[in-house]
């Protein structure tokens, strides 16, 4: 394994990493929410989650987080407003969005972002 394959491992675990700790954060049923990126009692939407668990990682984990999710949306591409949009749909449960990290995990540890 070369230096460069390292690094697109290292990079997709970071990915996991970061999917994984904003779905725990999410999966606190005090903290999801919808019509806000976040409240100021701490609750946030999926978009908000995302922000505050990739704060001090580098950006570029946080845009291959986002277009996993996209991509488990069958949007794959990086813009933003198609999770907003999705998160704050008129019936979205949770567990919907639970299940949605779960998705673009899967995909992410069984090929490339």
């Amino acid at each position: 394994m070369g230096e460069s394959d390292n690094l697109k491992y290292v990079d997709i675990a970071k990915t996991i990493e970061l999917l994984e700790a904003t779905k725990e954060l999410l999966s606190d049923p005090y903290v999801w929410t919808q019509g806000a990126f976040c409240t100021a009692d701490g609750r946030m939407c999926v978009l908000g989650a995302l922000n505050y668990c990739s704060a001090l990682q580098p950006y570029y984990l946080y845009l291959q987080a986002l277009n996993a999710l996209n991509a488990a949306l069958g949007k794959p591409d990086s813009v933003r407003g198609i999770l907003v949009d999705w998160n704050d749909a008129e019936n979205r449960c949770q567990d919907e969005v639970l299940s949605l990290f779960v998705k673009a995990i899967d995909a992410i540890a069984s090929g490339p972002v």
